[in-house]
């Protein structure tokens, strides 16, 4: 349950699902890639500034230990720039 929230939504609400978060490197992006995750979501991140996504990589890792959060980041890393 996320803090503060009346209602709980189950772990696996957003399973088999893949967002798009754009901004994923830091504030608001940041935070929803996190939340979308911690329910079972696959999250792909993108940002302008490589240095705030590999902090999100590593809040992602420590945060949500799966592996699809993991591969997903990287992933998008790994690809730099969309035009």
């Amino acid at each position: 349950m996320i803090e503060g929230s009346l209602y709980n939504a189950p772990k696996n609400l957003l399973k088999d699902k893949v967002i798009l978060v754009t901004g994923g490197g830091s504030g608001i992006g940041r935070q929803a890639g996190l939340t979308f995750t911690a329910f079972g979501a696959e999250v792909i991140l993108l940002g302008k500034n490589s240095s705030n996504l590999n902090e999100t990589y590593s809040l992602f890792e420590k945060n949500n230990p799966i592996p699809t959060a993991r591969n997903t980041i990287r992933g998008t890393y790994r690809y730099g720039n969309i035009s």
